[in-house]
């Protein structure tokens, strides 16, 4: 086994071993903030990530995946870094005002819908 990343005991060295190639594809890129509820993280690994501080709270619900936690991923998981992380995008403000009769994102719902349905909503 891999030596111990930081200050990531054994116990946890061998939880990101059998986690690691589950987590690549869902852990989001350290670059971004990110909502659990935007995510594919179970609420276990979300859990675990936090208490183990692979991830850090950087607002009342948002959160930055750290570098540990990647380098963690990569040396237990032996997964190139470039094959770990996905793009979480949360905030799709700029999708607001869509052309007439085009999909847009209601962040509130959390799905698609077309402006004539938003339109009558908003009534």
């Amino acid at each position: 086994m891999s030596k111990p990343v930081g200050d990531l005991g054994r116990k946890s060295a061998r939880w990101m071993t059998a986690n690691a190639h589950e987590l690549k594809d869902v852990i989001p890129f350290p670059d971004h903030t990110w909502k659990w509820s935007n995510t594919d993280l179970t609420r276990s690994q979300f859990s675990y990530l936090r208490r183990q501080n692979l991830i850090e709270q950087v607002g009342e619900q948002e959160w930055r995946t750290t570098e540990k936690c990647i380098q963690a991923i990569a040396d237990y998981g032996r997964i190139p870094r470039d094959e770990i992380g996905t793009y979480v995008d949360y905030d799709r403000s700029w999708f607001e005002t869509p052309a007439e009769g085009c999909p847009r994102f209601d962040g509130n719902r959390g799905e698609e819908t077309f402006d004539h349905e938003q339109t009558s909503l908003d009534a």
